[in-house]
């Protein structure tokens, strides 16, 4: 999968404080749905309550909240960047390899939340 991957970031925290929660889709009772792959023969479309489409605009806007956590961005426990390279002798094949990843020092105490963001592009 790390050839989908943009960048990966995992934070202390929840989706809630994030306020992601509030960018996935709702159906008219204010429950989330959830969302799902497509089946055979239908394509997957972004839905239309969240108002982001654009990667770059939604690290951003990921950012901004988690500068807005109590500690800001010393929330942030690991972030992973994806790695490429093209294939030698095959022009034009990208083989995706291990990412880079950034980690500061943590420790997991039971019960303390955190929260995994995966930005993925295909």
């Amino acid at each position: 999968h790390m050839s989908l991957l943009r960048r990966a970031y995992f934070v202390a925290g929840t989706a809630e404080e994030l306020g992601l929660h509030k960018l996935l889709p709702r159906d008219k009772f204010g429950e989330q749905l959830p969302l799902k792959w497509p089946q055979a023969g239908h394509s997957w479309r972004w839905p239309s309550s969240i108002p982001i489409v654009d990667l770059d605009k939604l690290e951003t806007l990921l950012l901004k909240r988690i500068d807005r956590l109590p500690g800001g961005r010393s929330r942030i426990i690991c972030t992973l960047d994806a790695a490429r390279e093209e294939a030698g002798g095959y022009p034009g094949y990208v083989w995706d390899r291990a990412g880079k990843s950034v980690c500061t020092p943590w420790t997991f105490r039971q019960g303390d939340p955190f929260l995994s963001v995966a930005l993925l592009e295909w």
